[in-house]
């Protein structure tokens, strides 16, 4: 296939994809930036819309969250910076670490 046959073709495709009326000599690839558009309303308008819906949920997590266990834990679930609490189950609870941080 020649290279202007295939480019042909393409031009083609593109007049007819864009529903353009006039005629396919003044096509232009690429076209020019004053002519341009904007092609991805519906997707932006979805995208804002399921932020809007997610911030709820991000503020309820913060709000009820232990932001204590980010700071990290031993293997007994005693927490670095704090007085932890004694349960009799475990030997291993209850350890002060409130000087390690």
């Amino acid at each position: 296939m020649c290279s202007e046959c295939s480019q042909a073709g393409q031009v083609q495709q593109l007049y007819e994809f864009r529903k353009l009326t006039s005629d396919l000599q003044n096509f232009e690839i690429p076209e020019r930036p004053e002519n341009r558009r904007t092609t991805d309303k519906k997707w932006l308008i979805a995208f804002i819309v399921v932020v809007v819906v997610l911030i709820p949920f991000l503020i309820y997590t913060l709000l009820h969250t232990e932001l204590k266990q980010l700071s990290g834990s031993d293997n007994c679930g005693n927490f670095c910076g704090y007085k932890n609490k004694k349960y009799d189950e475990w030997a291993c609870t209850g350890k002060d670490y409130t000087e390690q941080k």
